[in-house]
């Protein structure tokens, strides 16, 4: 059953060359109106969301932006994203169905490959209190 208000928490890990970072940042940020939306997009500060988490070295925690996205649609996204950024490696723990920090898949992009296979950790990691202090204030910044 496919829920309105279904959100669905990751746990991204991984690394990307500093050539290929500004074309990571830019696959990842939407324009206005939400061009360019998809399930790992940044489009403004999110309390709760990845924001933007494109980085030399990622390791961040949150919802994705939008509501119902299956596992599958989260490694399509990942395969434009290895297109636009080649070095891209990242593994992304994902979290079940309503939030549930449960780990239900982990998807891997390495080699501009990517593979949807079981859980390799049990449950995503909480946000840190950095991590929520830095969120409160990037979304006071842009109000």
């Amino acid at each position: 059953m496919h829920r309105v208000d279904n959100k669905r928490a990751v746990w991204l890990v991984g690394t990307v060359s500093a050539d290929d970072l500004p074309l990571l940042q830019g696959f990842v940020r939407t324009g206005r109106g939400y061009q360019g939306f998809h399930a790992l997009c940044h489009y403004g500060p999110s309390l709760d969301g990845l924001n933007d988490w494109p980085a030399l070295r990622m390791d961040v925690v949150g919802n994705l932006p939008g509501h119902g996205y299956t596992i599958d649609e989260i490694a399509e996204v990942l395969l434009w994203a290895a297109a636009f950024a080649p070095t891209l490696t990242l593994k992304v723990h994902c979290g079940g169905d309503h939030e549930d920090p449960e780990v239900v898949a982990t998807i891997t992009v390495e080699d501009l490959e990517v593979t949807v296979g079981p859980p390799e950790i049990a449950r995503l990691r909480a946000t840190t209190d950095a991590e929520r202090v830095d969120r409160v204030v990037r979304a006071l910044l842009d109000a």
